[in-house]
């Protein structure tokens, strides 16, 4: 309560509003509290001087507050420079403070936008600088709502997603996945990056871009139209941390119904396409393409070798086709399919 008497009547008193008892009051009160005298000192040094007109109660209580001073007067005269440069770097703290904090809070409200998709569906998505991305079963992409007003486009995929990039030479567009970093001006692409697959793939159609490996030293590949690159998951494959573990290949087209279609794009046109895959990795294409669940009681069936391509097919055309070409048996529950 007495501190906060002592700065009203502060307030009064450099408001020339104080009367001639509540600047006796106030000189009560420094008496008491020395460190309330030495603000009141410094808010005086640097507050405008009063007009000629000043009251005999202010020069009353000028006279009396020089009397409490004890400093020599010497020392006195140091006082008004001194708190007018603290005054100073304390305003141009506070002032950079406050803009380092407006900095913060405009990067903390930008908004992002993230569209998944389930096991059995697919999405087509226009981005805000006009980029068109297919996402495939089971994937998800995340990118900022204000992409068109930053430096860099950006973006995330978790499963596998085809980009057609709009083109823009000021603001290069960069995709990030887990195994891979893909920089890009204008171009397209398929990007297949599923956690629990043993490999991450970039595909490039048309244009060119550049994938850079952040877990090998962020080694950085060009990729050539029809090339796609190949990064293997280090503890699926029991292989040791060496920069061998990727494959740049071209692409090899497969014949279907009397045209070509590329293995790693063939979904974007709703076919399901392989070329020499194992059973093992085939269903784990099967389980998001039919949102099913594969086991497989038999090891040795899971390094069966595959080509072809599905189409509309349900889910038992489809395990009747593959009979064709190697000798297994299924069995079919609600959500999975059993392979002996």
């Amino acid at each position: 309560m007495q501190q906060d008497r002592i700065w009203q009547l502060m307030s009064r008193k450099m408001a020339g509003e104080a009367s001639a008892e509540e600047l006796e009051e106030l000189e009560q009160l420094l008496r008491q509290r020395p460190d309330a005298l030495f603000t009141m000192e410094v808010i005086s040094s640097i507050w405008q001087p009063q007009q000629q007109g000043s009251s005999d109660a202010d020069a009353a209580f000028h006279q009396r507050w020089g009397l409490l001073q004890e400093e020599p007067p010497r020392q006195r005269r140091l006082w008004p420079r001194l708190a007018a440069a603290a005054a100073v770097l304390l305003l141009a703290g506070s002032f950079a403070w406050w803009q380092w904090g407006r900095e913060l809070r405009k990067e903390a409200v930008v908004q992002k936008s993230e569209i998944s998709t389930r096991n059995g569906s697919r999405s087509r998505i226009k981005l805000p600088d006009g980029t068109l991305v297919l996402l495939n079963s089971g994937s998800s992409l995340v990118y900022d709502d204000e992409m068109n007003k930053q430096k860099v486009r950006q973006v995330e995929v978790i499963g596998e997603a085809y980009f057609d990039v709009a083109k823009d030479p000021e603001r290069p567009f960069v995709i990030r996945t887990e195994k891979l970093h893909i920089h890009v001006l204008g171009t397209t692409f398929n990007v297949r990056a599923y956690p629990e697959d043993r490999y991450a793939e970039a595909t490039l159609i048309r244009g060119s871009i550049e994938v850079i490996l952040p877990e090998q030293s962020n080694r950085k590949i060009l990729l050539q139209p029809k090339q796609k690159l190949t990064v293997f998951n280090k503890a699926r494959e029991g292989k040791p941390a060496t920069p061998e573990l990727f494959t740049v290949a071209a692409l090899e087209p497969i014949p279907v119904a009397d045209t070509m279609v590329f293995a790693e794009t063939g979904w974007v046109e709703n076919r399901l396409t392989f070329r020499n895959e194992r059973f093992e990795e085939l269903a784990q294409k099967m389980e998001r393409w039919y949102n099913v669940k594969f086991e497989f009681e038999k090891p040795a069936l899971k390094e069966f070798r595959l080509t072809g391509a599905l189409a509309g097919e349900s889910m038992e055309q489809a395990l009747k086709a593959m009979q064709l070409i190697h000798s297994f048996h299924y069995r079919l529950t609600r959500n999975s399919v059993i392979i002996y």
